[in-house]
């Protein structure tokens, strides 16, 4: 249910706008990597603890805070355990809707969920495609046997280790729960994991389990099909 008004450190602000307005004031002050005075820190925390994802992607209970730079250059806060040095970078946008009541849904979740497992293995994904281009940068299709230009490949994944198939079974064998996992934000929507154990373990699951090939976009598109893993029934079992 949303709300008509939020308090942020004891201001009361009584529209998304005003707080943003106020909360972008603040960051404008600093650049990444300057200490943020205390005031400022206390009112940026108590507005980032509104957001339904701060408590995935904070590394500890009582993080510090700075200013950096995410994926593409955006400027950002960041939570920053003193004792490791983990830090998480966090939508400022996202807690501000959460303050006026907006919760994320559970499918808005699960795409920014695959869309973080996707960005962890682009790496692989892309030295596959590398490593299959002929001497005069072409590509043979794995199943037209055709040449293909750069421009016309898709790596797919061959069944039956399907994309959502592979991250399924990852999620079963390490009992993770999706929705409780820390994930940033950076420009043009990318997203990826907070902690560089889960990056590191799927990476590694994937580069054991996927089995890699060259189609055109063409047989991509035609060759697709829906999964049927049943993402539904697994969270609200391993949330009991």
């Amino acid at each position: 249910m949303s709300k008509t008004l939020a308090t942020i450190a004891g201001k009361t602000f009584t529209t998304q706008k005003s707080l943003k307005e106020y909360a972008d004031n603040i960051k404008r002050q600093y650049k990444p990597g300057e200490q943020v005075s205390e005031t400022d820190k206390q009112f940026v925390l108590d507005l980032l603890k509104n957001s339904d994802q701060f408590h995935a992607k904070s590394p500890c209970d009582e993080p510090e805070l700075a200013l950096g730079k995410a994926l593409g250059g955006t400027v950002c806060w960041y939570l920053i355990d003193e004792s490791t040095g983990e830090k998480a970078g966090i939508s400022t946008p996202h807690a501000i809707r959460c303050a006026f009541g907006a919760r994320s849904s559970i499918v808005e979740t699960m795409q920014e969920f695959k869309q973080a497992s996707r960005e962890t293995i682009l790496s692989q994904v892309n030295k596959f495609k590398q490593d299959q281009a002929t001497a005069t940068n072409q590509f043979v299709s794995a199943i037209s046997g055709d040449l293909l230009d750069s421009s016309e490949v898709h790596i797919d994944h061959a069944p039956p280790h399907l994309f959502d198939n592979l991250l399924f079974e990852f999620v079963q064998e390490h009992a993770i729960n999706p929705l409780k996992v820390g994930i940033e934000e950076g420009n043009g929507g990318r997203r990826t994991f907070v902690k560089q154990s889960i990056k590191d373990t799927w990476s590694a699951y994937h580069q054991e389990k996927a089995q890699l090939r060259v189609v055109s976009i063409a047989e991509h598109k035609a060759l697709t099909i829906k999964p049927n893993n049943d993402w539904a029934s697994y969270i609200n079992n391993i949330n009991k």
